[in-house]
């Protein structure tokens, strides 16, 4: 064990001194340790000696964890950056922990960066990764061809890059790419939808955000299907400038204002949820039908369950998670034989409707009294 501190001591020093002490003033990334360091030391016994090694050093225990957990991932070649959008957003929780517990169990150290859709910081992250000699660098929304290069140059010095969802195009560049089958989903979604409208009173839509071109891209396939259906009449089409309250709030009260008699509201994602169903209310127009075509279950299953939300695409991160890790774990066990360069995740429809008949179902009594 005194031989296993001193090593770990020196690793601590070297990371402490070594990779990443240039960005000093960006936030830490947050580093998962793996459940499996080597093939003779239990993951225990390697927390119990850093933190000893730490307190008689003065130093913060956590630290130490991190500064040698990233050196130790780092030299024997099993390290993984995951570039991820943001920290706040459930379906991101759930996709972070999924693939950090599938690649620590296969003996990977992950280390999570939030890129905040930010190509310099998504340019950092990817010179860290080439500095440290990762593995893998994995990214979840990288926004296209901005920090091509970059990500091209990775590529190039060995380190295998894997995208989840849509963004950047894969030729050339990734390993492999999982995304939700996004277009099915969204004509299930327009075909029930259509269906079941038929006196329609005419939809609003809105377009995502002005400065997210997937939104956009997306809202606008929901446009052109639901211009497929003759009953279906599109009364105005909004593009906030952004996903603040206040860009969202504005568009939809201009609408409203144009269109109060309007059946439906078609909305990208749960914050434009929110923020629709408050902005009805207050303007003596709840009842209408909200439509969210890109939620995940944790943020919209409320709304649905209780029917303020007629239906919404929902996506599932733990099994984008699952599947991108299940991936890279192949990819480097078999090669690209061994997986599909473009993996879909299914994701589903829910319709308010569909739950509350479940709920029903499941409430009935084991026996009907005769």
């Amino acid at each position: 064990m005194h031989l296993l501190i001193l090593i770990l001591m020196m690793v601590l020093t070297m990371a402490l001194t070594g990779c990443g002490s240039k960005k000093a003033k960006e936030p830490k990334p947050e580093l998962l340790v793996p459940e499996v360091v080597s093939g003779e030391i239990e993951p225990e016994e390697v927390e119990k000696a850093i933190s000893e090694a730490a307190m008689d050093d003065g130093s913060d225990p956590e630290e130490a964890m991190r500064a040698a957990e990233n050196m130790m991932s780092a030299n024997n070649g099993r390290r993984v950056v995951y570039l991820i959008l943001e920290s706040e957003s459930p379906i991101f929780t759930e996709e972070k922990n999924s693939l950090s517990k599938k690649l620590t169990g296969a003996g990977y150290g992950v280390t999570v960066r939030y890129h905040h859709n930010d190509p310099a910081s998504q340019r950092a992250y990817f010179e860290e990764a080439v500095t440290c000699e990762a593995k893998a660098v994995v990214c979840d929304n990288l926004p296209g061809n901005d920090i091509l290069e970059i990500v091209r140059g990775a590529s190039d010095a060995g380190i295998g890059v894997f995208l989840v969802n849509e963004g950047m195009s894969l030729s050339g560049v990734a390993k492999a790419q999982v995304v939700t089958d996004r277009a099915a989903l969204i004509d299930d979604l327009i075909e029930r939808f259509a269906a079941e409208h038929r006196d329609s009173t005419g939809y609003l839509l809105l377009k995502g955000a002005g400065e997210d071109s997937r939104s956009v891209d997306i809202m606008t396939r929901v446009s052109h299907r639901l211009k497929d259906y003759d009953q279906m009449e599109e009364l105005m089409v909004q593009t906030p400038l952004t996903y603040a309250e206040a860009d969202t709030e504005n568009a939809l009260r201009e609408m409203l204002t144009y269109h109060p008699m309007a059946g439906a509201v078609f909305c990208y994602n749960a914050a434009q949820v929110n923020v629709c169903l408050r902005v009805l209310e207050e303007m003596g127009l709840s009842g209408k039908s909200i439509i969210c075509v890109n939620g995940d279950r944790s943020e919209i299953e409320t709304y649905l369950a209780d029917g303020r939300v007629e239906a919404s695409i929902v996506r599932s991160g733990a099994e984008l998670g699952e599947r991108t890790a299940e991936t890279l774990i192949t990819f480097y066990k078999s090669g690209r034989d061994g997986i599909n360069e473009r993996q879909y995740v299914a994701g589903k429809v829910i319709f308010s409707e569909d739950l509350r008949t479940e709920e029903a179902t499941e409430n009935l009594p084991a026996e009907l009294p005769e």
